[in-house]
């Protein structure tokens, strides 16, 4: 064997442990590429709401509604409800059907059916993989010049990255005390 064999043998023998190396690179950035992908599909995974309770009450001569939801943030970064509304669906005695959005108020504290959970706060700060819980209160359409019939009441969240989260009842239990009428008297 020459050394010019030798040579060439020694060059082949660098070629594959080249060779080797690179491919245990690509499995390498592959793997490295599996988790990246998996971590940023997790920042994207979205919020869960929860209808726990809800119902209606009078005060003042006004009517409100109070829902307790549960908002579970499932992405691995923290997530934020810069607003949450209240979307009441309703038909009136004519067949028409409209939507009123209301905000919350954050001053009315539920009728004392609270089950130990706080006011929310606007706006709502999600932890990673964390659960708020906690009670919204809104104060319902009145119906002054015409009756109609509330079909539906959507809560809905909304995140500062464009996301949403909503929760829906179709019936409010009406809470009243003792010194409370049907209608706040």
């Amino acid at each position: 064997m020459s050394f010019s064999d030798k040579i060439a043998v020694f060059a082949l023998l660098i070629s594959f442990g080249s060779l080797l190396v690179a491919f245990l690179s690509y499995l390498s950035s592959r793997k490295a590429l599996k988790l990246s992908e998996q971590e940023a599909a997790e920042r994207k995974l979205p919020i869960i709401s929860y209808l726990i309770d809800c119902f209606a009450f009078h005060r003042e001569q006004r009517k409100f509604a109070s829902f307790a939801v549960s908002f579970t943030n499932q992405s691995s970064s923290p997530k934020t409800f810069s607003s949450i509304t209240l979307e009441v669906e309703f038909v009136d005695q004519e067949g028409v059907s409209g939507k009123a959005i209301a905000e919350p108020d954050l001053t009315i504290e539920p009728a004392g059916l609270s089950y130990g959970y706080k006011k929310l706060q606007i706006p709502v700060n999600l932890p990673p993989k964390e659960t708020v819980t906690g009670w919204i209160s809104f104060q319902l359409p009145k119906k002054n010049e015409r009756d109609f019939k509330i079909n539906s009441y959507r809560i809905v969240g909304r995140s500062v990255d464009g996301g949403e989260s909503e929760v829906c009842a179709y019936l409010l239990r009406l809470v009243k005390n003792e010194t409370q009428n049907e209608n706040g008297g």
